[in-house]
């Protein structure tokens, strides 16, 4: 692996990261809640399309 695409893998983890701590944050507390977790859900579907599309 070259360093340029050693960089773009730490750049991708670094950002995956990133994802799965606003995942994280937006899930808390939210399952006792059936309303919020509909609603969280909805953003984590669109993190995932995020994800899939930048990443």
């Amino acid at each position: 692996m070259n360093f340029e695409a050693y960089i773009a893998t730490c750049e991708r983890n670094i950002e995956a990261l990133k994802v799965l701590k606003q995942l994280e944050d937006e899930l808390f507390g939210c399952s006792h809640v059936p309303q919020l977790f509909y609603k969280n859900l909805e953003k984590v579907k669109c993190l995932i399309e995020e994800i899939k599309n930048g990443i």
